[in-house]
């Protein structure tokens, strides 16, 4: 947890000069299938869970929110 919390910290410095109205942080698919041999040994070196962790229902919640935002 200290990681994400540390990559979100880094991301909100790096966004900050633009000031988003909304943000969404959502996890993502990591498909070995689709990686080099090096990348799928850097996964397994960092010990990086493999799957699909995207919440479909979370992303369309926060894209209507998105989309709420824009009307205004």
């Amino acid at each position: 947890m200290v990681k994400q919390t540390e990559a979100k910290e880094i991301l909100n410095a790096a966004i900050a000069p633009f000031q988003p109205v909304r943000l969404g942080y959502f996890a993502g698919k990591t498909d070995p299938a689709r990686l080099s041999f090096v990348e799928r040994t850097a996964l397994k070196l960092v010990k990086s869970p493999i799957g699909d962790f995207r919440d479909w229902d979370a992303i369309r919640v926060w894209i209507t929110g998105v989309a709420e935002d824009l009307k205004d």
